[in-house]
């Protein structure tokens, strides 16, 4: 398989170094999980121990952490087809010129990301670390705003490997296209002391197991429909030791983020035994949780697509919603939106 491919720096793209060549043999890791995975490999930063996230108000991160001082992980996944659907002429850009309904991510959870947590009571209410005092010498808070050093973004080692067709292209393709790589390094990656390559590995790993399991296929199963709530947390209970994932819901109940939770081994830092993240489920609120099907960004121009911006209008409040609102000419559409996008108003298929 070949690849011609770009990952984001920040707003700017890496446009200048382009990656093409064949998708990259992943090596034997080495790793011992509660998941259940085996991997074999060597450290180049060894440890002697060692979303827009989580909720817990301005202060619940802890900026410049010492790295590898963490007791337990947030594993993300994210449902893309519940984000790209509405920004497919406004905010996509190149994701949503390179994501389709027959992408992977259309039918599979894609990675968010693998964070670092805390036990809050031990970091004096802190629940998580970010932009870490690095192991590797490095100040991560200096990459909180763009344009920060080198170490701020994926190094061509890590893009080498990861940024090819079976793998981030197939699992992660916002890595691929957005500043996603960026930010997961610079903010959680480099507060557990692990060298770019190894941190994405792991994360590629719990990954890969976690997509072995039921919760992965009940998503697959139901891609366009209404769940109950709590056939979702069943499934993905069932191959999680019983334990409860925090799921995250948008507008109208749809599914956005699954986050599992696992305890760091005191050893290694490794995500083992599985914990209970309910505590965080932002769908426990709606008795049917919608997985959002993703039919591409490519509607006919006349054309109402759910989730998406229809054709241009010119909105008019003395004919808004009404049968004189030129929106009514379009198929599916049923009025001009009232809310603009830059100054343009489009025709929308969602009633008032």
């Amino acid at each position: 398989l070949r690849a011609r491919v770009r990952v984001a720096r920040n707003s700017e793209y890496l446009g200048q170094r382009e990656w093409e060549g064949g998708a990259m043999v992943a090596r034997s890791l080495g790793l011992s999980l509660g998941l259940g995975l085996s991997l074999s490999l060597n450290l180049a930063a060894s440890h002697k121990h060692q979303h827009h996230h989580r909720s817990g108000g301005s202060n619940a991160g802890e900026d410049g952490a010492k790295a590898g001082a963490f007791e337990d992980w947030i594993f993300a996944l994210e449902w893309q087809p519940q984000w790209i659907e509405g920004h497919c002429n406004d905010g996509g850009g190149k994701l949503g010129a390179n994501f389709f309904p027959d992408s992977y991510g259309a039918t599979h959870l894609s990675l968010h990301g693998l964070w670092p947590n805390y036990i809050a009571d031990q970091h004096d209410g802190k629940s998580w670390p970010q932009f870490c005092a690095g192991a590797d010498g490095n100040d991560y808070t200096q990459c909180k705003s763009s344009g920060g050093p080198d170490f701020c973004y994926p190094n061509a080692a890590a893009l080498e490997a990861f940024n090819v067709t079976d793998r981030w292209m197939k699992y992660a393709l916002e890595y691929s296209w957005t500043e996603l790589a960026s930010h997961e390094w610079a903010k959680h990656g480099g507060c557990t002391g692990w060298n770019q390559t190894y941190f994405f590995r792991v994360a590629e790993q719990t990954y890969s197991k976690l997509a072995e399991g039921p919760g992965f296929d009940f998503i697959a199963d139901n891609v366009g429909k209404s769940v109950a709530h709590e056939d979702l947390v069943k499934a993905f209970s069932s191959g999680l030791d019983g334990k409860s994932p925090g799921f995250q819901c948008a507008k109208n109940c749809e599914l956005s983020e699954v986050w599992t939770k696992f305890a760091a081994d005191p050893e290694t830092l490794l995500p083992a035994a599985p914990m209970d993240h309910s505590d965080e489920d932002s769908c426990g609120k709606c008795d049917a949780v919608k997985i959002t099907k993703f039919d591409g960004c490519d509607a006919p121009a006349d054309t109402c697509v759910a989730g998406q911006q229809g054709p241009t209008c010119a909105y008019d409040p003395a004919t808004a919603n009404t049968d004189a609102d030129p929106c009514k000419a379009h198929q599916d559409c049923v009025r001009c939106a009232k809310s603009d996008h830059g100054g343009t108003h489009y025709c929308t298929s969602a009633p008032l």
